[in-house]
């Protein structure tokens, strides 16, 4: 997979780069950039704080956003040949959970839907994980501080091992526990001026106020469709389904071509209203193996039919949600940049959070590889690229977080249907935005941007 042949947009790219980047976070949006920089001619480098590459979560759905995103890098055909699937478009269907069967409460269609692919995230790195050169992706390097040297021009990266290395640019994809956006907001160190102790401990850095609690736990699970009809399912679980019920939501997708059950268990924990700015939980986030009988209290009210999913869920996998909020003014700080969940983490409630960070990387990767990029305009790429993207990616962060206000609306079979139907209007308009918009564009306007503020000269080619 490592020497597949590069067919994706021309990035007018054929300078070899006079600047070298670093990645801090080796997930799915580092190792994307890292690979389009890297078959771009550019000097990359990703430092990443596990020991090792590994699946986390269950899977991973990407709408028509992302994927054009990744065929104009020349990267979608090895992501389908992993994943032995195509994309389609698929309705979402929205039911009532009820003692008797579901109760069908909305349908959103697929007309002019541009196709999605849900995949398991593990073929995702089975696809790109080969393709990035593993002399040059550093695992235990956890990234706690970043300094500036002014005579060189260079960011200092501190690690906790007491390791550093630097870069010209930086750029932040460790997650939503991000250090480099605690960078980001306060600044880098000034490189000689403090302490290299303190420096590797993280201890010159502020806490992060930008963490909030969704007041949702999810519980995630991959289960063949074979074992759930084995076990007695009633429901057909062949389209995607949103089940509203008491206190919750179970959404069902089907992936590896209609074999395996995608299941997403939302309990709300919290009494607060969707969108609410509620204060970090104190770590860890993640449970491993929660017992099912505690997964089964949570959704003790639910119907037989919904407990045969929850049951056949096994011990699954507990997260609390957390999102960056409030939102950001700025993914930019000089020549240090944010990207996915460290810049916008949001709830996935329009399948919007990878598919954002894939555009981050599209647009960064359009701006850099441009054969008029240079150490001396890198300053203004990151500007255009911080003109750009908060904007959309913000407010779809807001909106997936207030997505869950319209589970009793839509759960409430007495009320009016014209009611349903302008929410779901709503939902649907930013539901379809999130697929139908193109990258390719923002691209080109981005480049036009750099061009109008004088960074890039106007390329006449």
């Amino acid at each position: 997979m490592a020497d597949l042949p590069y067919n994706g947009d021309d990035p007018a790219s054929s300078n070899e780069a006079s600047f070298r980047v670093a990645i801090i976070g080796g997930g799915m949006c580092g190792l994307l950039l890292a690979i389009a920089l890297h078959r771009s001619g550019i000097d990359v480098e990703v430092f990443e704080s596990a020991s090792e590459s590994g699946e986390v979560g269950a899977s991973v759905s990407l709408g028509w956003n992302a994927l054009s995103a990744l065929k104009h890098m020349g990267l979608f055909d090895a992501l389908l040949e992993q994943s032995g699937q195509k994309p389609q478009a698929k309705p979402v269907e929205f039911t009532v959970d009820h003692p008797d069967g579901e109760i069908e409460a909305w349908v959103v269609g697929i007309e002019d839907l541009p196709p999605d692919l849900t995949l398991r995230r593990a073929a995702f790195l089975d696809a790109f994980a080969p393709m990035f050169p593993s002399a040059r992706k550093h695992f235990n390097k956890k990234c706690t501080d970043i300094s500036y040297e002014h005579s060189s021009g260079l960011y200092h990266l501190h690690f906790q091992d007491g390791i550093s290395r630097h870069a010209h640019l930086v750029i932040g994809a460790d997650g939503i526990r991000s250090n480099v956006r605690r960078i980001v907001a306060q600044g880098p160190a000034i490189y000689g001026d403090t302490d290299q102790q303190e420096l590797a401990s993280g201890s010159r850095l502020k806490d992060d106020d930008k963490l909030m609690f969704t007041g949702l736990k999810l519980y995630r699970a991959l289960v063949p469709y074979e074992v759930l009809q084995q076990a007695g399912l009633k429901r057909d679980l062949n389209k995607v389904k949103s089940c509203l019920g008491p206190g919750g939501l179970l959404f069902t997708i089907p992936i590896k071509n209609g074999t395996w059950i995608n299941i997403a268990a939302w309990s709300i924990v919290s009494p607060n209203p969707p969108g609410t700015i509620n204060p970090p939980l104190p770590a860890p986030w993640t449970t491993k193996e929660v017992p099912n009988d505690v997964l089964l209290d949570a959704f003790s009210e639910w119907s037989d039919d919904s407990k045969v999913i929850l049951q056949n869920m096994g011990n699954p996998h507990c997260w609390a949600i957390h999102t960056v909020g409030p939102v950001l003014d700025t993914y930019v700080n000089g020549r240090i940049a944010l990207i996915g969940d460290a810049a916008h983490a949001s709830t996935p409630f329009y399948g919007t959070g990878v598919g954002q960070g894939i555009e981050d990387v599209f647009l960064l990767w359009k701006l850099l590889s441009d054969r008029r990029t240079s150490l001396n305009n890198l300053k203004g790429v990151l500007q255009a690229y911080d003109t750009f993207r908060p904007p959309r990616a913000n407010r779809l962060v807001i909106a997936s977080g207030e997505a869950p206000r319209i589970w009793p609306i839509l759960a409430d079979q007495n009320l009016e249907q014209s009611v349903k139907a302008e929410t779901m209007k709503n939902w649907e308009e930013i539901w379809r935005g999130t697929r139908n918009h193109d990258v390719k564009a923002d691209g080109a306007a981005a480049v036009r941007w750099m061009e109008e503020q004088g960074y890039f000269t106007r390329d006449s080619s």
